[in-house]
């Protein structure tokens, strides 16, 4: 269980993994820079791939990518996107009532799915207020917090 026949040889899921990594990181060698924050995991022949990746676009090619290599019988995604978690990370600020209105100087940036928030907010309450909304977005898994209250002119 495990192994698949390509032609005359049988080839192990350890195999496989590392055909497909081998795949991606040769195809998107930004891939290789963010190889600490991205993985396939194999099974059957079924590669999951997880993780973060930088963009939408670099995504959808880590699956066309992982699914031309000879043996994988399907390709399951769970790589999160940076530029999307820094888009739900901005949304949830925007939105919820404790913020919504109130950081217009606040930034968002998302690295392997550990945001940073830059900017400057009204009090240190705000400071903590975001943080607490930032860690519960889904796909955030750390937060660097280097907002600043504004100063009183």
């Amino acid at each position: 269980m495990g192994d698949e026949w390509l032609g005359e040889n049988m080839i192990s899921d350890d195999e496989l993994q590392e055909m497909v990594l081998k795949k991606l990181y040769h195809s998107f060698p930004p891939l290789r820079e963010l190889g600490q924050c991205f993985d396939a995991e194999v099974k059957g022949g079924v590669v999951t791939l997880k993780g973060w990746v930088r963009t939408e676009t670099i995504r959808d090619l880590a699956r066309e990518a992982a699914s031309e290599v000879k043996g994988v019988k399907d390709v399951r995604m769970q790589l999160l996107c940076d530029e999307e978690v820094e888009k739900q990370v901005a949304l949830a600020l925007e939105k919820d009532p404790q913020t919504v209105g109130s950081f217009p100087g606040v930034f968002v940036d998302s690295y392997c799915g550990e945001v940073k928030l830059w900017g400057t907010v009204s009090s240190s309450e705000d400071i903590a207020v975001a943080g607490g909304i930032v860690l519960s977005v889904p796909g955030v898994r750390a937060l660097r917090n280097d907002l600043k209250v504004r100063a009183m002119a």
